[in-house]
């Protein structure tokens, strides 16, 4: 499976958590008519996302625990800021939806794997 698949199933599960949690809180009409909007304005590609991330992971040995745990903030907070907005970095709230989802996603082994898999296969990736 290519890296780009694994980050489409990413994307899709972190998706589905954003938007359980959202009806969990009773998110308002216009809060979800900007994010719709800023997730349109913010979409910038997979390309310009995987890049991104490659880059942020460079110097990190994602054989390290805390290291991991950073390499998983900087693809969620990566790939969130995409999808919501730049904005939503300076929300305090996204950081413990951040922290939440991040602690979820390393809870589950099966999950942990996946996403360390990708990870290091697009670090180590020559092409993005």
């Amino acid at each position: 499976m290519t890296s780009i698949n694994k980050l489409d199933r990413s994307l899709t599960t972190l998706r589905k958590i954003l938007s359980e949690r959202a009806a969990t809180r009773g998110a308002g009409t216009e809060r979800s008519e900007a994010r719709n909007v800023n997730a349109t304005a913010g979409n910038e590609g997979a390309k310009q996302v995987k890049l991104r991330i490659k880059n942020r992971l460079a110097d990190l040995d994602l054989t390290q625990p805390q290291q991991q745990e950073r390499a998983a903030t900087i693809f969620l907070g990566t790939v969130l800021a995409n999808e919501f907005g730049n904005e939503l970095l300076d929300d305090p709230a996204f950081h413990d939806l951040l922290a939440d989802v991040r602690s979820a996603m390393l809870g589950d082994a099966e999950t942990q794997k996946n996403l360390l898999a990708m990870l290091n296969e697009l670090k180590d990736s020559d092409q993005v």
